[in-house]
């Protein structure tokens, strides 16, 4: 099984495929994420992760470990978690490293989305046009739309 992106324990938020650190910015993000979805989490009987390995399916079929940001997933009582345990993925996009946010905005939601992953979640932490988007995978056409914030 391919895997990547374990932490650097020395370099909190590290991307080990990239070599990239997520800056002050993505750590601010998520600490103020991570109360909030672990609250959800424990009221919902889900299971909370964060950057903890989830085993995903690759377009060939083979079975590859990604990292995601912060994800709901439901209670298999298994240890390993697999896409298809996954409810939620959301991931804080790096934008001052343009590969780190290709990744983030193309690679990682393909990844979901080709898993059938029901919700995929991007949070922009540095000044930008954008803020958050969300998008709900619909099985019909096997892709994510994108749900505005009147959308129901």
């Amino acid at each position: 099984m391919e895997t990547y992106g374990e932490e650097d324990p020395e370099i909190p938020y590290y991307d080990a495929e990239l070599g990239v650190s997520q800056g002050e910015p993505h750590m601010q993000v998520i600490m103020y994420l991570v109360p909030l979805l672990k609250h959800i989490a424990g009221l919902s009987g889900l299971r909370y992760l964060s950057d903890n390995p989830i085993i995903y399916r690759s377009k060939e079929g083979n079975e590859i470990t990604r990292y995601a940001d912060i994800a709901l997933a439901r209670v298999t009582g298994k240890q390993e978690v697999y896409a298809e345990d996954l409810l939620a993925v959301f991931e804080v996009v790096t934008t001052k490293n343009k590969q780190k946010e290709e990744k983030d905005t193309v690679s990682q939601k393909e990844l979901n989305q080709d898993n059938g992953v029901p919700v995929f979640g991007l949070f922009w932490p540095e000044p930008d046009s954008r803020i958050f988007a969300f998008f709900r995978y619909d099985e019909a056409t096997s892709c994510y739309r994108a749900l505005a914030i009147d959308d129901e």
